[in-house]
């Protein structure tokens, strides 16, 4: 299976392909079922480690409650109160589907699941702009959804350059509202494509922005150590402070900041031939959170694309990306 390259674990989507019609091949093809919820209870039993709980199924039903499952293996996603609407892949395919009817420029580009199938994303190509040294990026929107019952519908802006695969999300995320019937949200689908645009074309101009603001080695040395900070939400220990927890919380933040540094020499960073940029510091540390930066598998099986994917749209890399571009914008 093609692998597109926004994200690590997504699959590519044909020219001309529809969202319905590439559901199987792009691993959306399951339902998700509410079941019934019973209360089961814990009996104490002996071992030869001494005493343990033992969970116990039990029959009594939890009728304000539903379990959300996946149908094909049965695995529980999360658990809902009993009015919770479902909205499957398919009538998510349909509305990607109609949304492109309407607006024929915009491109699906790529499908997939994430997090074992407990989200499912669809990523719409709006445009794309270049930088000075040929240094491309696309912008996209991802049409989002989680099947766990704590995440609804988002449309959420996406950009990723292409020369390095670095993604992150770029502007505010939009939310439809799950419904019986999510067609009837189409109307404020198109309107959110259409700000999304324009959250793509300010984008475009702040990158330029970036790429144009030049940063001395002690401006460099100020943003990836504020940077560090606020991903970790941590304060470095000064030089001065010689605690041993100090020395190691110290040397934790300087090895981050060293990686980001032999990033800013990548040459990758020099497409504009300017020297250290606000673009090219923003990119040393998307380059760290999307590619280098250590994730766990919270899942049996689950492999490290995948891990990475369900980091960047949900966890750590996300963050870090989102708080290296707002300091980035601080810049210009």
């Amino acid at each position: 299976m093609a692998t597109f390259n926004y994200l690590p674990s997504i699959s590519s989507v044909t020219a001309g392909e529809s969202a319905v019609d590439c559901l199987g091949r792009t691993g959306l093809d399951y339902t998700v079922e509410p079941r019934p919820l019973y209360l089961g209870s814990y009996q104490s039993a002996w071992g030869e480690d001494g005493g343990v709980e033992v969970p116990q199924p039990g029959d009594t039903l939890a009728p304000q409650h539903r379990a959300l499952v996946r149908e094909d293996n049965d695995e529980v996603f999360g658990v809902v109160g009993n009015q919770y609407e479902v909205v499957q892949n398919r009538d998510l395919a349909k509305l990607v589907d109609a949304a492109r009817k309407e607006r024929p420029e915009i491109k699906l580009v790529a499908a997939g699941p994430i997090d074992g199938g407990r989200r499912a994303s669809w990523w719409l190509k709006t445009g794309t702009f270049t930088l000075p040294g040929n240094d491309v990026s696309d912008t996209a929107v991802c049409l989002y959804t989680g099947h766990d019952g704590g995440s609804s519908v988002q449309l959420v802006p996406w950009s990723t350059r292409l020369v390095c695969r670095n993604s992150l999300e770029f502007g505010r995320s939009f939310k439809l509202r799950h419904t019986s019937n999510i067609m009837d949200r189409l109307p404020q689908m198109l309107d959110i494509l259409a700000k999304s645009e324009a959250m793509a074309d300010q984008y475009a101009r702040q990158a330029q922005r970036m790429s144009e603001r030049r940063m001395n080695q002690d401006e460099v040395r100020k943003f990836f150590l504020a940077a560090y900070e606020q991903i970790h939400n941590v304060r470095i220990p000064l030089p001065t402070e010689q605690s041993e927890r100090d020395k190691k919380a110290r040397d934790r933040a300087m090895d981050v900041v060293s990686r980001w540094l032999v990033n800013l020499q990548d040459e990758r960073q020099s497409l504009q031939g300017n020297g250290n940029t606000a673009w090219t510091c923003l990119n040393s540390v998307t380059q760290w959170a999307n590619h280098e930066r250590t994730v766990r598998r919270t899942r049996d099986g689950e492999t490290l694309a995948e891990a990475r994917t369900s980091s960047m749209m949900d966890g750590a890399a996300g963050k870090a990306c989102k708080i290296a571009f707002k300091l980035a914008t601080e810049l210009v």
